[in-house]
C-alpha cells in the first residue's frame, strides 16, 4: 500500500448547497495520487448524505476518501 503524496482536506458544516461542487472539483483532478479527507461539524442537513453518495466514485478511481462528522 502506498502513501498518498497529497492530502486534500475540506471542512464542512451544513454545506448541502455547495459541497457537491467541491466534491466534483476534487474528483475531476488529473492527478490521482492523493487522499481526500472531509471533517464535518455534525451537519444536520443533507451534507452527510451527499458525502456518502460520492464514496464509491472516489473508490472507483482508487482515491482514498474519508469523512468524519462530529461536533466541534
Amino acid at each position: 500500500m502506498s502513501i498518498p503524496l497529497i492530502s486534500i482536506v475540506t471542512v464542512t458544516y451544513n454545506c448541502e448547497k455547495s459541497i457537491e461542487n467541491t466534491l466534483k472539483s476534487v474528483i475531476l483532478q488529473n492527478f490521482n495520487d492523493y487522499e481526500y479527507i472531509i471533517i464535518d461539524g455534525k451537519s444536520n442537513d443533507n451534507t452527510l448524505k451527499i458525502l456518502d453518495s460520492y464514496k464509491s466514485l472516489f473508490y472507483s478511481k482508487n482515491i482514498k476518501y474519508y469523512f468524519i462528522s462530529e461536533p466541534d
